[in-house]
This record gives structure tokens, C-alpha cells and sequence, in this order.
């Protein structure tokens, strides 16, 4: 029962819409179904089953006997007999193994928890973290030097290797997570592309809208820069390279690796599957698949959805006012048209050439080669590992940092706050 996903590569962890996935450890899930491919967990619909590890229950309560753990869920409350957890409500609470108050000092009291042996708190939706010292109090808060935090309604601590974000929660030791509002695993570190979270190697942080990445790159969420690795993402306005492949967010398509997406217009194709996140459709491996609207096939790669149409096979696709032709790299969205194979795209105000690598865009252009970029009354030179940009920016030690634009370089990496 273990769904048919393509692997990307043996580093590559990912989520996409309401489901997610983790391919490093296998893990997956989507819509409302699990699948765990190493340890062959999966959950379908509303049940949960684990085949190699035995135990399945279906409908509204699960229960998973890992070994000696006996895990079970029932409509909103879930327990794990043998060590102890418990979640009843909103509140949790673990004997065993001593989440409680009496033994290290965990507990869940209505809409906030608290570990006193810690020393952290949450009372309503501010955190407190009393033995480290860090506090955020209204929205949030922010452990830096352990790695929590919390914004609005999630939180995480990363000592301990688990998330809740929203309706989702993530287990990182163990390398599971739960897009509910759009989280997503890659390498060693975690991302929420919805609410704007990332964990990158050693360090993360979310600010309002920003991100941060310490190890490997710089993003910012709230401007729409991010530095992953080989490639760039500018998010606010849509721009986004990742190694070999490039996406436009804001304007609504993207590209990455041998897949293309639109997150506007609600569906995206992701290496080998297409997936609409925001209308519900999803396509992996060789099928088709519509939630909410419309419907699908699977072995035909065709989709009727409303104004527009398209053949998978073909890469021909007509949504509303423009169309695409995927196999000659045509494509005509409204605006401007786009030619894939040549790197030749008009969008609005602005144009770019992927081949030669620079771009276009109402407001400024960028150079990917060179990483040069030039946007509103700022610009920017990624190799030389500087930027200016509306407010000016801060160098300081082995990063640098713009508190008025939201943007901070902290130690190996890059981080944006409160943009």
C-alpha cells in the first residue's frame, strides 16, 4: 500500500500541498493519507495502517504497535501506552517517560504546555523559555541559541525534534513531518513555504514573513530572496534558482529540475508529478488527481480544469487567456509569453533570458551567472556577498544584516526578520 512516488535523489526531502513527504527517509504523506516507505507506515483516508511494523486502525482513531510502543489516536486525542504520551483536547501529557509535570516537567494545561524541569512555558500563544532565557511574548517567541521558536500558531523546538505549525506537527529526529500548511523537508533541514519557515542545517528562524538559513544560503521571504545551495529564490517577486532550475512565485509558475509550477493559478508540476496546492489537485508519477474540483486520469496526463485544458504527454495546456506548449518551451500567460527552450520569457514590465542568465522584472534585472541583481532603489552582488537595498544594510562579523528591511546574516548564513 505503499504509494508509487519517483525519488529525486537520495538527499532530496519535499512536501507538497496538504500532504508531505520526506524522501531521504521515505516518508510521506498526502491529503489526509500517510506513508512511511522505510518503515512502511501509511495511513489512507482517515485510517492509519503500518505494514512492516504491524498495527492498522481505520476511521477516526489509529493505533501503531512499534516493538513495545503502542501508539493510539482517537478522534482528536492521542496516547502511546508504553511511554506514556497522551493528548487529550489541546492538552498533552506523557507519564512514562516523565512529559508530565511531576517527572521532567512536561505538561499541556488547555491551550498552553509547560516543562519546568526546562524551563519553558506557553500560556495562550506566547512562549517563555525561563532556563535559557529567551522569550517572546504576543505572537510568538524564539529560542536562538537552542533553535525554537514559535510564530503565531506553531511552534518548535528543535532539541527535542518536533514541530506544530498550524494543524501540523513535525517529528525531526525522526524525520517525519505534516504539511498542513505547507512545510517541507530538504537535506538536513526542514521549510513551511506557506507561513514562511525554514531549517537549514544547523540553525532556522521565522520572523513575520522572513526566513533564515544559516548554513547554506540567505533567504528572505517578506522581499522574496532566498540563496539554497546553487540557486536563488525571490519569493515577493516570484523568482526562484535552484541548481538547474528557476521559479517564478509571485507571477505564478516555476521551474525546478525537469518540473514546472504555478503556485497562482493553484497547480504545479514538481520533477515528475504535477500538484495543485491551492485548488487541491495533485499529480505524481504518472497520474492525475483533483480534490476539490474537477476530476482526473491517471494513465492519459489529461486535465480539463474550468477556462483552460492540458495534455501532460503533448505539453500543450490552455488556461484562461494564455497557453503552452511544454515541448517547444512556448507558453503565454495573460501578460507576456515565455520560450523554455530558448530562456526567452515577457511577463508585465519585464523579460528575462535564462540561457544568458540575466533578467528583466518592472522594477530592476539580475545577472544569475554573476549574481548581480537590481531591484527598486537597491542592488545587489551575490558573489561578493554584499546587497543594497531600500534602508541600507549592516556588515557585522562573518555576516550582515539590515534591520530595517527585516534581512539579518548571522555566523555561515543568512536570515530575514519581521519584513
Amino acid at each position: 500500500m505503499i504509494h508509487a512516488n519517483r525519488m529525486t535523489g537520495p538527499s532530496q526531502r519535499q512536501v507538497r500541498a496538504t500532504g508531505w513527504q520526506v524522501r531521504v527517509t521515505g516518508w510521506q504523506l498526502r491529503w489526509t493519507g500517510w506513508q512511511v516507505r522505510t518503515t512502511a507506515w501509511q495511513v489512507r483516508g482517515t485510517g492509519w495502517q503500518v505494514r512492516a511494523i504491524a498495527g492498522q486502525v481505520r476511521v477516526t482513531a489509529w493505533q501503531v504497535r512499534v516493538r513495545a510502543t503502542a501508539w493510539q489516536v482517537r478522534t482528536t486525542a492521542w496516547q502511546v501506552r508504553t511511554t506514556g504520551w497522551q493528548v487529550k483536547a489541546t492538552a498533552w501529557q506523557v507519564g512514562a517517560t516523565a512529559w508530565q509535570v511531576i517527572g521532567t516537567g512536561w505538561q499541556v494545561r488547555g491551550t498552553g504546555w509547560q516543562v519546568r524541569a526546562r524551563g519553558w512555558q506557553v500560556r495562550g500563544t506566547a512562549w517563555q523559555v525561563r532556563a535559557r532565557g529567551w522569550q517572546v511574548r504576543g505572537t510568538g517567541w524564539q529560542v536562538r541559541v537552542t533553535g525554537w521558536q514559535v510564530r503565531a500558531t506553531g511552534w518548535q523546538v528543535r532539541a527535542r525534534g518536533w514541530q506544530v505549525r498550524g494543524t501540523g506537527w513535525q517529528v525531526r529526529v525522526t524525520g517525519w513531518q505534516v504539511r498542513g500548511t505547507g512545510w517541507q523537508v530538504r537535506g538536513t533541514g526542514w521549510q513551511v513555504r506557506a507561513r514562511g519557515w525554514q531549517v537549514r542545517g544547523t540553525g532556522w528562524q521565522v520572523r513575520g514573513t522572513g526566513w533564515q538559513v544559516r548554513v547554506t544560503g540567505w533567504q528572505v521571504r517578506g522581499t522574496g530572496w532566498q540563496v539554497r545551495g546553487t540557486g536563488w529564490q525571490v519569493r515577493g517577486t516570484g523568482w526562484q534558482v535552484r541548481g538547474t532550475a528557476w521559479q517564478v512565485r509571485g507571477t505564478g509558475w516555476q521551474v525546478r529540475a525537469r518540473g514546472w509550477q504555478v503556485r497562482v493559478r493553484g497547480w504545479q508540476v514538481r520533477v515528475t508529478g504535477w500538484q495543485v496546492r491551492v485548488t487541491g489537485w495533485q499529480v505524481r508519477g504518472t497520474g492525475w488527481q483533483v480534490r476539490a474540483r474537477g476530476w482526473q486520469v491517471r494513465g492519459t496526463g489529461w486535465q480539463v480544469r474550468g477556462t483552460g485544458w492540458q495534455v501532460r504527454g503533448t505539453g500543450w495546456q490552455v488556461r484562461g487567456t494564455g497557453w503552452q506548449v511544454r515541448g517547444t518551451g512556448w507558453q503565454d500567460r495573460g501578460t507576456g509569453w515565455q520560450v523554455r527552450g530558448t530562456g526567452w520569457q515577457v511577463r508585465g514590465t519585464g523579460w528575462q533570458v535564462r540561457a544568458r542568465g540575466w533578467q528583466v522584472r518592472a522594477r530592476g534585472w539580475q545577472v544569475r551567472g554573476t549574481g548581480w541583481q537590481v531591484r527598486g532603489t537597491g542592488w545587489q552582488v551575490r558573489g561578493t556577498a554584499w546587497q543594497v537595498r531600500v534602508r541600507g544594510w549592516q556588515v557585522r562579523a562573518r555576516g550582515w544584516q539590515v534591520r530595517g528591511t527585516g534581512w539579518q546574516v548571522r555566523v555561515r548564513g543568512w536570515q530575514v526578520r519581521a519584513l
